[in-house]
């Protein structure tokens, strides 16, 4: 499943994390933990599963950087996102 309308591609673990996720979910609605260590690239993997999910996908975090962050790259695949922070 790669991602046709991305202006990136995603790297070859970054895809695998992707399409696991949705292989999970196409068989269960149970939970899911994604675990990509330092410098794996969430907030891409994260943009490219809300870019597939079609709808409204609300990503939390503590870090106001990682709002930015996960913002920026977003918007490298999908349409402009509405961003909030309280901080």
């Amino acid at each position: 499943m790669a991602a046709a309308t991305s202006l990136i591609a995603l790297r070859d673990y970054q895809q695998d994390a992707v399409d696991a996720t949705i292989n999970h979910f196409k068989r269960s609605k149970d939970s899911a933990v994604l675990v990509l260590p330092t410098g794996a690239g969430k907030s891409i993997v994260i943009a490219e599963l809300a870019r597939i999910a079609k709808g409204n996908v609300l990503v939390l975090t503590h870090v106001k950087e990682l709002v930015e962050q996960n913002a920026q790259k977003v918007g490298l695949l999908t349409e402009a996102a509405s961003i909030y922070s309280a901080g």
